[in-house]
């Protein structure tokens, strides 16, 4: 998906250019005390998990009230309210693939950065649904749901 802009065969290119706000942590806001880099990037790579998904920003497009702006953006995270919207043919998919990103993305966008996996995890999760999808396991959702939300406490 993230190949193919629809002209030809090659990376899009995309330049980096605004649109932090949607790829930052609740806690990156400077709102929660001291910021930990590590599960801070860890709610980045829920946001490169979502791309992959949807093909779509976070809190871009898709959101079911329209497009939202920087203070939204901002307020809904501080506000816990941290995970853009997921359209349901996505997010209840039965395909394996979907289920995995869907799955890894919601454990990285946890909104108590503690819960939140652990890149070591993520990894761990990832070979074993790449395990489960090439030898065509029987999985369900729930089965790629718990290979990223592990009761951290």
């Amino acid at each position: 998906r993230i190949m193919n802009n629809g002209t030809h065969d090659k990376p899009c290119g995309y330049p980096q250019v605004g649109g932090y706000h949607r790829w930052r942590s609740r806690e990156s806001w400077g709102t929660f005390g001291t910021l930990d880099p590590a599960t801070a990037d860890m709610y980045s790579i829920g946001n490169l998990y979502y791309y992959l998904l949807t093909s779509s920003e976070p809190w871009k497009y898709l959101e079911p009230d329209g497009y939202m702006g920087r203070s939204d953006i901002r307020h809904a995270k501080i506000a816990g309210k941290i995970v853009p919207h997921v359209p349901p043919a996505l997010r209840n998919s039965s395909n394996p693939v979907d289920q995995v990103l869907y799955s890894a993305a919601m454990a990285c966008f946890r909104a108590i950065p503690e819960e939140r996996p652990t890149s070591h995890e993520v990894a761990i999760g990832l070979e074993s649904a790449l395990e489960w999808i090439t030898k065509k396991k029987n999985t369900t959702r729930d089965d790629m749901w718990n290979l990223f939300h592990k009761n951290k406490t």
